[in-house]
């Protein structure tokens, strides 16, 4: 990665601006890498957020929005699980929503479901330095949307931001993120075990350290408390469980209730674009009892990142990617 990244400023200069990364499978000959691109700029600009939520990446083809005018309540049911709500689960909102209501049409059902969807991504910003760390399975996009937020943080908050990893074990993670900390003008600092991370949080002086943590098999126990011990001497003051959309329900719950036990108190959402139906995420949201923080819906840094709101999630979940693409758009227009 950072041999490819040398590549790409002796092809456009310093002000080369990494647009998308994107890991390449292993082929024939056992060899992988990595395809990047870029683009020549003098200084690194911000992406305008309205333009960011205008040129969405493709959606993948999923459950139509809900049907117009008044929705049967023997299709209410169904109408959620087509969307990927569990059906548990969508029985007991059906019920919930029946009971107070007369039979709902899809406009009274959004605004029904965006006032049960918890929502944080406040910054406690009087902690300096704020430490957010980012947590989850293997291959959710952990790296990418620590990326996102970092670049957030320094081309629209103007802020000091330190990347810190203790993801040393996967191939070319660091590299990754010295890449992105190069483009960014950030510091990285690599911390190969748990006393090691406690000693460089103490020593930063970043107004925000983002810390990267290696995806660990929700089914290992063993990843898990070493997981717990990073965290634990991390103290993040912020821990996003990262969960993405492309997720099957029931692997959704098992990694939802494991990592949530290690102290994350909000969950973010990732590769929406990945996914035809959003509907799972509701289960996530239903058994953890965690707010929403932001959903991901693409590779692009900086953009492809939204802070979620209930009627941009409850737009998602009814109606799918674009729909919810639409509703940012709108309000950032």
């Amino acid at each position: 990665m950072a041999e490819a990244m040398q590549k790409v400023k002796a092809e456009l200069g310093e002000g080369a601006v990494l647009l998308r990364t994107r890991s390449l499978e292993l082929s024939l000959d056992g060899r992988a890498g990595f395809e990047i691109t870029a683009a020549e700029e003098s200084e690194p600009v911000a992406v305008p957020r309205a333009a960011r939520a205008a040129a969405p990446a493709a959606p993948a083809a999923g459950a139509p929005p809900p049907p117009a005018g008044p929705i049967p309540s023997g299709q209410l049911v169904s109408c959620l699980v087509a969307r990927g709500v569990d059906e548990l689960l969508a029985r007991r909102l059906a019920e919930a929503w029946q009971k107070k209501s007369r039979p709902a049409d899809a406009e009274a059902l959004l605004k029904a479901l965006a006032r049960l969807i918890p929502v944080r991504n406040d910054l406690a910003l009087s902690h300096q330095p704020l430490v957010i760390a980012f947590v989850g399975p293997t291959g959710v996009g952990k790296t990418t949307t620590l990326a996102k937020l970092a670049a957030q943080f320094v081309l629209d908050g103007k802020m000091r931001v330190q990347l810190l990893t203790a993801d040393t074990h996967r191939i070319a993670a660091v590299e990754q993120l010295e890449a992105y900390a190069r483009l960014l003008g950030t510091d990285l600092r690599v911390g190969f075990d748990a006393a090691e991370i406690r000693r460089l949080r103490e020593e930063s002086e970043a107004q925000i350290v983002l810390l990267d943590t290696p995806g660990i098999g929700p089914m290992d126990d063993a990843g898990l408390r070493g997981l717990k011990g990073i965290l634990e001497a991390a103290r993040p003051h912020h821990a996003h469980l990262c969960l993405s959309a492309g997720m099957r329900t029931p692997d959704l719950r098992i990694a939802a209730a494991r990592f949530a036990a290690l102290g994350c108190d909000r969950l973010l959402f990732t590769k929406l674009d990945e996914s035809g139906t959003a509907g799972q995420l509701l289960t996530a949201l239903a058994e953890t009892q965690l707010p929403a923080s932001y959903w991901t819906c693409g590779q692009v840094v900086p953009g492809d990142i939204h802070a979620a709101t209930g009627e941009g999630m409850a737009r998602l979940i009814l109606g799918g990617f674009s729909n919810a693409e639409s509703a940012v758009a709108t309000r950032t227009a």
